[in-house]
């Protein structure tokens, strides 16, 4: 890989960012969901008393992401808990990659097989 390798700070504080900018950004777009599902449902009426299971669209990404797009607020909350629950893995392949560039073998291998397993709890449902 070209270039110099990142310090251990450098890693450090991009690791750092990267969890800040995914639960604000998390945040932000489940504080938007849960406000636009509240202006559309805000008088509606429950019966508590009968359960009802989300529907198939919010246990999907295909779903949530057409629904978001069509900003509906619940599968726009849903987005946001995608984006966070995106978060910590996005850091553990970015830990990788940096790794990579320090070229530290066994760090790269380790956090290589983390991230397979990670990816593969989350496809696995």
């Amino acid at each position: 890989m070209p270039g110099r390798p990142w310090t251990d700070e450098q890693v450090e504080q991009l690791l750092g960012r990267v969890l800040q900018v995914g639960v604000v950004l998390a945040a932000a777009v489940v504080l938007l969901g849960g406000v636009g599902y509240l202006l559309g449902h805000a008088m509606q009426e429950y019966d508590y008393r009968v359960f009802r299971g989300e529907p198939v669209d919010l246990r999907t990404l295909e779903g949530i992401m057409r629904g978001a797009l069509g900003l509906d607020g619940r599968d726009v909350v849903q987005l946001g808990v995608v984006l966070l629950l995106a978060t910590p893995i996005a850091r553990v392949a970015l830990s990788a990659f940096a790794f990579a560039r320090q070229r530290d073998v066994t760090y790269v291998l380790v956090t290589s097989v983390v991230l397979l397993l990670l990816l593969a709890s989350l496809l696995a449902g």
